[in-house]
């Protein structure tokens, strides 16, 4: 059985000011640097992640993509071809839509 391939489109960037001036060590870090807004791509959320996105996305939230597509979607738990993730940054989380290749 060959894996599949997902779309996964940025829905949301979020930076929470007040907690970072707060928590981390520089309290004006701002939006997370990895993940851009107009992110979008189709890919096999399984394994390590591509060699063409080393550099332009954050590992963790790979790691919750291919985790949240992993559960959701082998689970059956999902209503429609849809799901949300999100990376695990809570000062500056970013907000995936993942969906089954070549739906909308």
């Amino acid at each position: 059985m060959r894996p599949a391939k997902w779309k996964v489109t940025v829905v949301r960037r979020q930076c929470f000011q007040d907690l970072q001036s707060c928590y981390l060590d520089d309290p004006e870090a701002g939006y997370c640097p990895l993940v851009k807004g107009d992110f979008e791509g189709e890919f096999l959320l399984a394994g390590n992640m591509p060699r063409s996105l080393e550099r332009t996305f954050c590992p963790k939230a790979w790691k919750a993509l291919a985790e949240a597509a992993q559960q959701s979607f082998s689970c059956g738990k999902t209503v429609g071809n849809a799901i949300l993730a999100s990376c695990g940054d809570p000062t500056r989380p970013v907000i995936f839509k993942i969906e089954k290749s070549g739906t909308r």
